[in-house]
């Protein structure tokens, strides 16, 4: 059996709905809107994501993290509707201030270490998952994509993104690959 066909049959016994809509989106013709209807699983009302979106933290209240997990989704299905509740949630939820630190979202929360979860995700980790971009700049890319220009979200996310953009370009940077991959996705 060649290794695709493992990897599909991996899928096939495994893989969550949500990663499953994935799989077939990006290799068996699969539509945006099956991935949709998936993800729309880990939405709360608030329009934030839980749930275990992000796969090491189980925590069903939304979260920074598992939010930006779930933007991170909509990006890779092309999704570019700024009218779709799904993106609408999501925006109402990072303006609405939960999980946001002042000048930047945080990567963890406290109510993380109520519910199973890697270490990473605990409050009390030592983790580069703490970094103050990590997350925090993909959001602002989101909200500058999909966000009324005119809205504060809009205005608060174009400020932090300068600022972090002038952060990563200075000698004093210390950026691993998960704060790099963030970056990156803010920019694409």
């Amino acid at each position: 059996m060649k290794t695709f066909e493992r990897a599909k049959l991996y899928m096939y016994r495994h893989a969550r709905p949500v990663d499953m809509a994935r799989f077939r989106f990006h290799f068996e013709q699969g539509s945006r809107e099956d991935v949709l209807c998936a993800l729309a699983a880990y939405q709360n009302a608030d329009g934030g994501f839980g749930h275990a979106m992000e796969p090491d933290g189980w925590n069903p209240k939304s979260a920074p993290g598992q939010t930006c997990t779930a933007v991170g989704i909509l990006q890779e299905i092309g999704m570019d509707d700024k009218d779709h509740p799904m993106v609408q949630g999501i925006l109402r939820y990072l303006a609405g201030g939960d999980g946001f630190a002042g000048d930047h979202w945080e990567s963890t929360i406290k109510s993380n270490d109520d519910y199973p979860c890697a270490p990473w995700w605990k409050t009390s980790s030592v983790s580069t998952s703490h970094h103050k971009y990590n997350m925090t700049v993909a959001l602002c890319g989101f909200i500058i994509r999909f966000a009324e220009k005119e809205s504060d979200l809009y205005k608060l996310a174009v400020r932090i993104a300068k600022e972090a953009t002038d952060y990563l370009l200075s000698p004093d940077a210390d950026c691993d690959m998960h704060v790099l991959c963030c970056y990156q996705q803010m920019i694409l």
